[in-house]
């Protein structure tokens, strides 16, 4: 049995992308506002749209992986967000998935359904190497 953690990479970088496109928004409303009626409209504004933003950052994630367990056949997967699209682990057997890989992730998919993302990022290089040798085979 073989235990794998992963990072959030990918959730990292969108959470920063989010905060510098809401703080230069923000900058402009701000200045640009002459008096503070719209500033109150343009507040309110800005925190729909953060709200928008966090939204659209949990459903890029919701099939990021956050850990790995190899079991003989079978891959156990955890995933990173549990708050918004609340994702079960789930337990599959390497047979019935169908692995789409390029350089830099591995998508797996279960009865034609997108079911998690594997970022070679995320983990150690040795541990890329063992979750690609057992999807391979």
């Amino acid at each position: 049995m073989k235990k794998i953690q992963c990072k959030a990479i990918l959730m990292n970088k969108t959470l920063v992308s989010l905060v510098v496109v809401i703080m230069v928004i923000a900058t402009f409303l701000v200045l640009l506002a002459p008096d503070e009626f719209r500033k109150f409209y343009l507040t309110s504004t800005l925190l729909f749209m953060t709200s928008i933003g966090v939204f659209w950052m949990f459903y890029l994630n919701r099939n990021e992986v956050y850990t790995l367990i190899i079991d003989g056949e079978m891959l156990h997967l955890d995933f990173f967000n549990k708050s918004i699209f609340k994702r079960k682990e789930l337990v599959l057997q390497r047979s019935d998935l169908t692995v789409q890989a390029n350089d830099s992730m591995i998508e797996l998919f279960y009865e034609n359904k997108h079911r998690a993302n594997i970022r070679k990022a995320s983990m150690k290089s040795d541990e890329w190497e063992v979750i690609f040798q057992f999807l391979q085979k």
